[in-house]
């Protein structure tokens, strides 16, 4: 017997995994703006603002990455009814 889970409660756990991935982009591409406002205003010394603008702008890739990833997984499930776990079973 599999240990895997219903199909139905796999897709819901996905779509939590989604909407997380949303909410730390949304969070990554504020922060960006942030980062750039405060650079902008001169509240924040050049040389420290470059750098923060470059690890935001990292982070924001980082969340673009994850939520692409994820979302490609959710669309293939969604579109094909399998779920990928299926797909190499039944191909190994």
């Amino acid at each position: 017997m599999s240990d895997a889970q219903p199909p139905h409660i796999e897709l819901d756990m996905l779509w939590r995994r989604l909407e997380d991935a949303k909410l730390q982009l949304d969070l990554a591409h504020n922060y960006v703006r942030e980062v750039t406002d405060d650079l902008k205003g001169g509240s924040v010394p050049v040389p420290d603002g470059k750098f923060a603008y470059q690890r935001a702008l990292q982070a924001e890739a980082f969340a673009v990455e994850n939520y692409l990833k994820i979302l490609d997984r959710y669309k293939a499930i969604l579109l094909s009814g399998v779920f990928p776990e299926q797909l190499e079973r039944d191909s190994g």
